[in-house]
C-alpha cells in the first residue's frame, strides 16, 4: 500500500505561477525601454541637435542601437504569443514571456561573439551601414531560430503545459546560456589577469544561482531538463534587470554606486521572484 507520505507528489506551475513569471517578464520590458531611452535614445538626440555632427551617421546609431535593444525581446514574445493555440490568454502571456527570455540571451550572445570581429571590415566596406547590419544580423538570426522552436511547439503542445516543456525551447535556452559562461570561462584561463579572476567570480556566483534556483522550482516541473530551463530563467530575470538597472543609473553618473545598485537590483529580484514562487508553490 502506497501512503502519501511515501508517494512523490510532482506539480505543474499553477496559474498563480504563470502569472508571476508574466508579471516579471512584462516588469523587464518596462525596464528595458526605460532602459534605452535613458542610455540611448536621450544621448543621441541630443547629438542630432549639434549642427557639426554628421546626422545621417549619428541616426543611423540611433536606429541600430534601439532596434538591437528591443526588437529581440519584443519579435520573441510575439512569436511565442502565436505559436500558443489555447484559448486561454495567461498562457500566450506566459509563452511570450519565456520567448522573450530565449531571445533575449540569443541576441546578447550573437552580437558579443560576432560583432568584434565584423564590424571593422564592414565599417571599411560600407561605413555608413555598418552598425546597422551588425546589430541587424543577428535579429535576423534570432527570428530564425525562434521560429523554428515556435513551428516545433506548433504540433506538440497539447501534450505539453507550455513551452518551458518542449525540448527544442530547453535546448536553445540551456545552451546558449552555457555557451556564454563557457566563453567567459575561456577568457579567463587564456589571459589571466585581474579581469579573469572576475569573470571567474561571475561564473561561480550564476553557477550557485541556478543550483539554488532549481531547488526552489523543482516541484513545479515534471522533468530534469524543465527545473534546469526554470532555474536560468529565474536567474535570467535577475540578470537582465541587473543590466538595465545599470544601464539607467550609468546614465547619471559613474562610480561605485552605479556598480553596487545594479547587482543588489538584480540579487533582489531574483530572491523576490524566488521566494514567490515558493510560497505560491
Amino acid at each position: 500500500m502506497v501512503t502519501m507520505k511515501n508517494k512523490k507528489i510532482t506539480k505543474k506551475p499553477s496559474q498563480t505561477h504563470k502569472k508571476i513569471t508574466v508579471a516579471f517578464g512584462y516588469g523587464l520590458f518596462a525596464l528595458i525601454l526605460i532602459g534605452t531611452i535613458t542610455s540611448t535614445i536621450i544621448p543621441y538626440t541630443t547629438l542630432l541637435m549639434n549642427p557639426m555632427v554628421r546626422h545621417f551617421n549619428v541616426a543611423m546609431f540611433l536606429v541600430a542601437f534601439v532596434a538591437a535593444a528591443v526588437l529581440p525581446a519584443l519579435i520573441s514574445y510575439i512569436i511565442g504569443d502565436r505559436a500558443t493555440h489555447k484559448k486561454n490568454k495567461l498562457a500566450h502571456h506566459y509563452n511570450g514571456v519565456l520567448f522573450g527570455i530565449g531571445g533575449y540571451w540569443l541576441s546578447m550572445s550573437l552580437i558579443s561573439s560576432y560583432a568584434s570581429l565584423v564590424y571593422e571590415p564592414l565599417r571599411q566596406q560600407f561605413p555608413e551601414y555598418a552598425v546597422l547590419i551588425v546589430n541587424g544580423l543577428p535579429i535576423v538570426a534570432l527570428l530564425i531560430i525562434m521560429l523554428v522552436v515556435a513551428l516545433t511547439y506548433v504540433s506538440r503542445q497539447k501534450k505539453k503545459d507550455s513551452v518551458i516543456e518542449h525540448l527544442p525551447y530547453q535546448l536553445v535556452l540551456i545552451g546558449i546560456f552555457v555557451a556564454h559562461f563557457v566563453s567567459l570561462l575561456a577568457s579567463v584561463f587564456s589571459q589571466p589577469n585581474e579581469f579573469a579572476v572576475w569573470s571567474l567570480v561571475y561564473v561561480f556566483v550564476f553557477a550557485a544561482m541556478i543550483a539554488i534556483s532549481y531547488k526552489f522550482v523543482a516541484k513545479l516541473h515534471p522533468t530534469r531538463l524543465a527545473r534546469l530551463t526554470a532555474a536560468i530563467i529565474a536567474v535570467s530575470i535577475a540578470f537582465i534587470a541587473s543590466v538595465i538597472a545599470g544601464q539607467i543609473v550609468s546614465f547619471a553618473t559613474y562610480n561605485v554606486f552605479t556598480m553596487l545598485v545594479p547587482l543588489g537590483i538584480g540579487v533582489v529580484t531574483w530572491i523576490g521572484y524566488l521566494l514567490l514562487m515558493a510560497r505560491k508553490a
